[in-house]
């Protein structure tokens, strides 16, 4: 009900700055598992870990690339800084 009350640039605003925090955390979450899978390429150990980072990677990829078209669909700009 307050969100009527909201202009529409307010609330884009607002969802542009939540599709930011969820890009960020995502990103980082997405670093994370790209260094556990590398590491187990290199060390041969944790292969199981390993698998299952690959596995959440591809979702979070898959995750970003939506997460990504909502910000152009929101016209947020082309950049996330």
């Amino acid at each position: 009900m307050v969100s009527l009350l909201v202009p529409m640039s307010a609330r884009a605003v607002d969802d542009c700055g939540l599709i930011k925090r969820l890009m960020n955390t995502l990103g980082a979450s997405m670093a994370r598992n790209r260094m556990l899978i590398a590491s187990s390429q290199a060390s041969g150990d944790n292969v199981q870990q390993a698998e299952e980072a690959s596995a959440l990677l591809a979702r979070q990829s898959k995750d970003f690339r939506e997460l990504r078209e909502d910000y152009v669909r929101n016209r947020c700009g082309d950049d996330w800084d």
